[in-house]
């Protein structure tokens, strides 16, 4: 009922997907929606990634926006539009949605140095909650301390007993495009929770014990 109640999609949550075996696995970040004429959606990597030993999943919208929430910011995309995720801008760019003749379309693509965040170091590890890593739940809160960026799943009611992993930042950002920005600007004693109905990060300070 609460996600419904955010949902900001044309297409409902229960509207059949597509999702490249690629992105599936984590080899690659999902960065391109494609939108076809009855309003179906398929989710790949970027160009150059469609060939994968993982075959491509059959899904729900909902599912998806639940293991990749930067998903939700497709809310422009018409029937028969393709949008890429551009690293640079942090957010979805739609395939000629621009007729001026002089603007050049962007291709989904990896992460590259250019577009990497001087202030955060690649191989940096977090502290990641591996059932939101799995896509079991939907990622819900970022924060950092004295031993670095923990990442933690969306959980209602009381949360369970969490098994963390440690990730380099690089996978982290390839695997949610939506935190790169968050993750740059989170401060030392700082945490950020991702708000669905704002499709944003909001900062608190943490509280001491």
């Amino acid at each position: 009922m609460v996600e419904n109640m955010n949902w900001k999609l044309s297409s409902p949550p229960e509207t059949p997907v597509v999702v490249a075996g690629g992105v599936v696995s984590l080899q690659v970040p999902l960065v391109k929606a494609i939108r076809d004429g009855l309003g179906g959606w398929t989710f790949t990597g970027p160009e150059g990634s469609e060939v994968s030993d993982t075959p491509a999943m059959e899904t729900t919208l909902g599912a998806v926006s639940v293991v990749w929430p930067h998903v939700s910011g497709l809310i422009r995309v018409a029937p028969g539009q393709t949008a890429v995720w551009v690293w640079s801008r942090h957010g979805w760019a739609t395939i000629g949605a621009c007729d001026c003749g002089e603007c050049v379309d962007p291709t989904a693509q990896d992460i590259s140095r250019a577009a990497w965040p001087e202030a955060l170091r690649p191989q940096q590890r977090a502290r990641v909650d591996r059932a939101a890593l799995e896509g079991h739940v939907s990622l819900g809160l970022m924060q950092q301390d004295e031993s670095g960026f923990l990442l933690v799943g969306a959980y209602p009611g009381e949360r369970p007993p969490i098994s963390f992993v440690e990730v380099p930042l690089v996978n982290i950002i390839r695997r949610w495009p939506h935190t790169i920005r968050a993750l740059t600007e989170l401060a030392p004693g700082r945490v950020m929770h991702w708000q669905p109905q704002d499709l944003g990060w909001n900062c608190y300070e943490l509280a001491m014990a």
